[in-house]
């Protein structure tokens, strides 16, 4: 999905309390004693069914409800990218953990995968943009590291539209060309090209271990895999949808790096069948209720976890 300029600045890279996308409040936690939370993954963390997303996504009301509970004054961020696979994520959580520097880092993340076939295009795209000087925003990031042309000239030529008064225009026949110009994510999704790589979130644990960040892992809640959840307590793995994998990833992660600050919460039993009915939207987008629900849910589990705030590069200058 491109970013469209009447979604505010959930299109991309959300910042909470920004116009744009452009500028993240992470960088006055250096001057506080608050603890920060980025909150990476797709749609469903940037609150794609909610009525309103810049006010009633998880992130959002998770920090609602952390406030005045943890002892210190939290900021949570959300970095929900709309279309998401696990490894664009992972190669842009580097950049964001050395730049925004948050104390945990809470992945929701589970019904869209990875893309099989795609992980070395996204290493020459992400080459490419990581630092260059035209990259303005994290927004013009993630729609450049869609392109399908891993070209400078192509990337600098998108953004040009992207910033022109003619940007919803330059939307309007991208969507007319999409097969020929951005790189071919719902050709995969619908020829199931999606698949579990395990890789993936070794990845992200792996750097969150090395800068030093905890990391709290969540299957993502998919109506598919509730509705088959007891085929996977009784083991028929001829039923058991894909995204269940995660499940077994995350949890295994969390186990081998216990006490290295790498977390695992599966939300799976509280959430019935019934609450599947009335809060979800889809398959995997909740609706305002659902979203509530989900923010109180990673809130009990957060408040669980030592976050102490640790002590920034700046503070007390």
């Amino acid at each position: 999905m491109l970013y469209d300029p009447s979604f505010g600045c959930t299109g991309g890279s959300c910042y909470r309390g920004c116009d744009n996308g452009s500028q993240p409040l992470f960088l006055g936690l250096g001057r506080c004693c608050g603890s920060g939370i980025l909150c990476l993954g797709s749609s469903s963390t940037t609150g794609v069914g909610a009525s309103d997303t810049e006010r009633l996504s998880y992130p959002v009301q998770l920090e609602q409800y952390l406030q005045g509970r943890l002892g210190f004054p939290v900021e949570v961020i959300n970095h929900g990218n709309s279309g998401a696979f696990f490894y664009q994520l992972a190669l842009m959580l580097d950049g964001l953990l050395a730049r925004l520097n948050p104390d945990l880092v809470i992945i929701y993340f589970g019904n869209n995968m990875d893309q099989r076939g795609l992980r070395e295009h996204y290493n020459k795209m992400f080459k490419i943009v990581r630092e260059a000087p035209y990259i303005e925003t994290d927004l013009e990031l993630w729609v450049a590291m869609r392109l399908k042309y891993p070209s400078e000239a192509a990337i600098k030529a998108f953004l040009f539209l992207c910033r022109s008064s003619l940007f919803r225009l330059a939307i309007k026949l991208v969507r007319y060309v999409q097969d020929d110009l951005l790189s071919p994510q719902i050709k995969y999704m619908a020829a199931g090209g999606l698949y579990i790589d395990p890789r993936t979130p070794h990845d992200i644990t792996e750097t969150c271990k090395r800068r030093g960040v905890k990391l709290l892992l969540i299957p993502e809640l998919v109506r598919t895999a509730v509705e088959k959840r007891q085929a996977y307590l009784d083991g028929k793995a001829d039923q058991i949808p894909k995204v269940f994998q995660y499940t077994g990833i995350f949890r295994d992660l969390a186990a081998k790096n216990r006490g290295k600050g790498i977390y695992y919460a599966n939300l799976m039993g509280q959430f019935t069948p019934e609450k599947a009915r009335t809060m979800l939207m889809d398959n995997c987008h909740m609706n305002d209720q659902g979203y509530s629900w989900l923010a109180r849910q990673i809130a009990s589990v957060v408040q669980d976890l030592d976050l102490s705030p640790r002590r920034r590069s700046g503070e007390g200058r």
